[in-house]
């Protein structure tokens, strides 16, 4: 019952992981949007987004991906 879970909960995490990446490439996403459309881009800025960059694009699909193993772990 747990395995199952953690595939389902896995996979929307990674779901969301692939929608945030993919309004992060076509320029929709908040944090860069605002980042980027700032008049003078200081290094705080730059570190800040690849910051929102791991933890709303990375963070998720390794979350899920980590959630998925360890859910089949569980059903085998």
């Amino acid at each position: 019952m747990l395995g199952a879970v953690l595939v389902i909960a896995g996979g929307s995490l990674m779901v969301v992981g692939l929608a945030t990446l993919v309004g992060w490439l076509a320029g929709r996403s908040g944090p860069a949007q605002t980042v980027l459309d700032r008049a003078g881009d200081s290094k705080v800025d730059r570190q800040f987004l690849g910051l929102y960059f791991f933890v709303l694009v990375l963070g998720p699909l390794l979350g899920g991906a980590l959630m998925i193993a360890f859910g089949l772990r569980q059903l085998v």
